[in-house]
């Protein structure tokens, strides 16, 4: 029998990421472009290199690339706006990224489309006409006339309020994409079939959806960005502004690799109704902005469904690893986090921050700090951790809340197996569940859960070990030092959407799969190539295919700084 039941899990193996891989294909367009220098703003070349492959792309169906020479460039206000079917591509030096961006203002890359508001228009939405299950690519609706073969659509439905709390999160900040009523669980979807009003969807669906609950699908995309990325460049904010670096908006395919961005402001990158995007190989540095909703490396919200963060460093960051607002059946692989800091001191590594995150995956990650399930936005449910290294372990602030593991109230059926849990010597209880009191002052617990911040239930009471009906099975914990089991032990899954060892640990001696429980605390950083490239200055493990993304971030003790 399965540790983790079907319910429990979706089929991420080969859902995840962009269809088909990151493109390898492409060829340039055009003459490799070179930097106006001076201070000069070069936005205007750029841009327009990127619309003219965009229509070349649209002409051959080949991906192009636009070619940036080694040199210091600049984006100096305004945004540099994404195109279909273009790859935006820095030149190396080695490992070393010669392609550096100083953006001196607010200055954004926008990989966006300009989405569709069902509240507008009655022809962008309709009505499931018989229920949609779990594990299936069918949905039958009762007008289909408006969607065609590749749209992006939303299937949700209205909150179930035993399972699904809003937190008093109006309509108009959370899922105006099926506006009005509280539609707080679904999933971005690729339309791939239609025969009347039954469509065919290339993901399954992640949750049964049902007429009682007035299930619906809604408009995201038709015609609009797919297939861009940009890849080995060094972007650096020179003044702390409250925006995004990266702002991806209904979007499809597309992805960053090997990105190095520092002085995030509010989000190195941020997903808004995004499907099968993919972020791998980066570094991400947080800066002085750490309030509320800021300082965030990977943020995936609205909905976003089917994205890949792997491979990744996010340093001082006020959350290096982010979902909000919806997302659902995304995977944060093999990614390494330090120095987490928040003006909150809520500083975790990897939080589902809310309104209803769904059916997310954190797999043989290395993070210093926490993964926290919170419900400052909403309830969340069926988060699977499995083989991760987890300390709950600030070194920037330790002087709140160092839980490995924290689910608040509202968060229910989370996945705990065969985790590497707490730092020795540091916490002193294993688990508390509420209505056990706790301080988050002064205890120290390496899970704990049925709470909130203040270590209480408040509001409406909190949530029981019966009723957030966690599976916590096969973990090793510092205060015990041994492997818990509540059941007879079972043989670990080695991952939950690889069948063979990935293509990062290939040629690198490194094994797979990574943190077996069984290794207690003699599980590093190391053993996977974020953590081994976080502390060997940059470099890859020897035998990668990989290319460095850490090139200039140094290791230190405080916040991160630039050389």
């Amino acid at each position: 029998m399965a540790i983790v039941p079907s319910t429990n899990l979706v089929t991420w193996q080969g859902n995840v990421g962009v269809s088909g891989g990151i493109p390898t294909n492409g060829v340039q367009y055009g003459s490799t472009l070179n930097p106006a220098g001076g201070g000069s703003d070069d936005q205007p070349a750029i841009q327009t290199a990127l619309n003219a492959a965009s229509t070349q792309y649209g002409i051959s169906g080949t991906v192009q690339i636009v070619q940036l020479a080694a040199g210091a460039w600049r984006l100096n206000g305004t945004d540099l706006t994404a195109v279909n079917g273009v790859i935006l591509r820095g030149t190396l030096s080695g490992a070393t990224k010669s392609t550096v961006f100083t953006i001196p203002s607010g200055a954004q890359i926008q990989v966006r489309n300009s989405p569709y508001d069902p509240s507008g228009s009655g022809s962008t939405n309709s009505a499931l006409t018989t229920n949609a299950t779990k594990g299936s690519t069918t949905i039958v609706v009762a007008d289909a006339s408006w969607v065609s073969v590749n749209d992006l659509i939303v299937i949700s439905q209205l909150d179930d309020t035993s399972f699904v709390n809003p937190a008093g999160e109006s309509d108009s900040t959370a899922q105006s994409y099926v506006y009005p009523g509280t539609y707080g669980l679904g999933q971005t979807c690729k339309v791939t079939g239609k025969a009347s009003n039954t469509l065919t969807i290339e993901v399954p669906l992640y949750w049964d959806y049902t007429t009682t609950l007035s299930a619906k699908i809604s408009k995201v995309m038709t015609a609009g960005r797919r297939l861009f990325g940009v890849e080995d460049i060094k972007f650096v904010r020179s003044t702390d502004v409250d925006t995004q670096f990266f702002a991806f908006d209904t979007v499809e395919n597309c992805w960053l690799k090997n990105v190095e961005v520092s002085n995030i402001g509010r989000n190195g990158v941020l997903c808004y109704v995004c499907y099968r995007c993919e972020f791998r190989h980066c570094t991400f540095t947080g800066g002085a902005l750490l309030g509320a909703g800021q300082g965030y490396g990977f943020a995936l919200y609205n909905y976003t469904s089917a994205c890949l963060v792997e491979d990744n460093i996010a340093t001082a960051c006020h959350a290096a690893y982010i979902t909000d607002l919806a997302p659902a059946g995304n995977v944060f692989g093999y990614n390494f986090e330090d120095l987490s800091i928040a003006d909150s001191h809520q500083s975790p590594a990897l939080a589902t921050h809310g309104y209803h995150s769904l059916m997310n995956l954190a797999e043989g990650n290395y993070f210093n700090s926490k993964i926290l399930c919170d419900n400052t936005h909403g309830s969340g449910s069926s988060t699977t951790m499995l083989r991760n290294r987890i300390l709950g372990y600030s070194s920037t602030d330790h002087s709140y809340d160092n839980s490995a593991v924290h689910i608040y109230k509202w968060n229910r059926n989370c996945n705990l197996v065969g985790n590497i849990l707490g730092k020795v010597s540091w916490q002193t209880t294993t688990q508390t569940w509420y209505p056990t009191s706790y301080d988050p002052n002064t205890d120290k617990v390496v899970i704990r859960g049925g709470d909130n911040a203040a270590g209480t239930g408040s509001g409406a009471g909190g949530d029981s070990l019966a009723t957030s009906n966690p599976i916590i099975e096969g973990n090793w914990d510092s205060v015990s030092g041994t492997v818990t089991w509540n059941i007879t032990p079972e043989a670990i899954p080695d991952s939950y959407y690889y069948s063979t060892t990935p293509a990062i640990f290939v040629g690198t001696g490194l094994a797979w799969p990574v943190y077996t429980s069984s290794m207690g605390n003699s599980a590093t950083a190391q053993m996977i190539p974020a953590g081994y490239r976080y502390y060997n200055g940059g470099v890859d493990p020897v035998g990668s295919t990989q290319t460095s993304a850490m090139n200039g971030v140094a290791k230190i003790v405080g916040k991160a700084t630039i050389k």
